[in-house]
């Protein structure tokens, strides 16, 4: 059973990854897309099992609280047997019994059933937050784990082309220094240079491994430590936020989890304010029941009041009969009662301006995401342009260098500062897919 606002958002997620299926490239069955990994972590990951078990919990406590207005039924039965000689007769009616169904209702109770009902609605409300909150920080970790597997995977992949790129060009730099063309320290730097690629590679397949099992225990938290690397490029949009997306990100942060706290924190101090204002009140409770009742258990069916005996049916026709009492009860005088109703005003206060931080923040939270949607692209633009010009400038000296017009070094240096530009530009455009997923995200 999911919570309203976990399942609005798996079934945002998993409408993304559909809109967008048509394209991206066919991949086998068993990888996932970062959407599709956020979207499971958010709906099946531990911590957010356990908030769901919780708002379950507290939604079941509210609706016990609401069926707790209803006028209880109960049984009551009860005997006494104080058989004749064993107490002084003006104090004991030699025993007594009662077999009653009675009904209890709260006619005036100073409103304390309708705040507990508000109190439990209010406590399901923040479960609801809680779990929220806990399945946004799951979904968010999951698609950040599975683009840090992405940007990895690829900058591997990188140093990998770019190792075997190198070993071809010290054969070739082998071979004229074998026939005297080339200096021998050349080869000796682009075998250092393939030294520094593979263990370059080595600490990226390390960190891989560690984002990967970190990934398979939000995907599975029985994996036991399994790898999990099978994830697919999302179709993104490498675009600044349109006037729509920004509206979107404003209303998720102005109704997120925090605020919603917040605003549940309130409530409970104004119905804690408001317990302590009806201490005084009058409380009014009504009992009706209905059964049998008597005295004389000294024998089955004592003498009539004429003296004469009666059987069993007539003893209890004569025991049969329902009563109704009211109760009343008024306080006048609490001590401390002025001092108890200033503590809840001042809690309610705190309440009140901490609600007001919080939405505070949540705005600030909102235009914070799209400034850093804003510069992500910006950033992301400016790293395509310089990785494009990396590799203009890279194949340009290749050729010369095998030309003979320009030295090994020159070679290098523009082959590492492609590999830093490209580099640059898969970390840009990791940074800027997860800011777009956390404008998706349920916060």
């Amino acid at each position: 059973m999911l919570r309203p606002a976990a399942a609005i958002a798996i079934a945002l997620f998993m409408a993304c990854s559909e809109a967008s299926a048509s394209n991206e490239p066919k991949t086998s069955s068993d990888s996932l897309s970062v959407r599709g990994c956020a979207a499971v972590a958010l709906a099946g990951s531990v911590e957010t099992q356990a908030a769901r078990w919780s708002a379950i919990a507290a939604a079941r406590d509210a609706a016990a609280a609401r069926r707790n207005a209803a006028p209880e039924l109960r049984l009551h039965s009860g005997a006494l047997i104080a058989p004749s000689g064993f107490y002084d007769p003006a104090i004991t009616n030699l025993g007594q019994y009662d077999f009653k169904l009675a009904m209890d209702l709260n006619l005036f109770d100073g409103g304390r059933r309708r705040r507990d009902r508000a109190r439990s609605e209010t406590s399901a409300r923040q479960a609801d937050a809680e779990l929220t909150a806990t399945s946004s920080a799951a979904g968010l970790e999951a698609a950040r784990l599975a683009s840090e597997v992405l940007l990895t995977r690829g900058g591997i992949e990188r140093r990998r082309d770019q190792e075997s790129w190198t070993a071809r060009v010290l054969e070739a730099v082998r071979s004229s220094a074998r026939a005297g063309l080339r200096s021998p320290s050349d080869v000796n730097r682009l075998q250092l240079d393939l030294q520094t690629l593979a263990m370059d590679r080595a600490d990226l397949e390390s960190s891989l491994a560690s984002s990967a099992r970190a990934l398979g225990a939000f995907l599975d938290p029985a994996s036991a430590g399994a790898r999990f690397e099978a994830v697919r490029d999302t179709t993104w949009t490498d675009a600044s936020p349109s006037q729509s997306d920004s509206s979107s990100v404003f209303r998720r942060f102005e109704g997120s989890a925090d605020v919603r706290r917040a605003e549940a924190a309130a409530g409970v101090t104004r119905l804690d304010l408001d317990s302590a204002r009806r201490l005084k009140a009058p409380q009014v409770g009504l009992s009706v029941d209905a059964g049998l009742a008597g005295t004389d258990l000294t024998q089955v069916a004592p003498p009539g009041s004429d003296g004469s005996g009666s059987d069993l049916g007539d003893r209890l026709r004569r025991d049969l009969g329902a009563s109704l009492s009211l109760d009343m009860s008024l306080p006048l005088n609490r001590p401390g009662l002025g001092s108890t109703v200033a503590a809840r005003e001042a809690d309610l206060k705190a309440a009140e301006l901490r609600l007001t931080r919080a939405r505070s923040v949540a705005r600030l939270g909102a235009l914070d995401l799209l400034s850093r949607w804003n510069d992500g692209a910006r950033r992301l633009a400016a790293a395509q342009s310089a990785a494009t010009l990396a590799e203009s400038n890279l194949l340009r000296v290749r050729s010369l260098y095998f030309a003979g017009s320009v030295s090994l070094l020159e070679l290098l240096d523009s082959r590492r500062a492609w590999l830093d530009a490209t580099d640059r530009e898969a970390a840009a455009r990791h940074d800027l897919h997860l800011v777009y997923i956390e404008s998706e995200i349920a916060r």
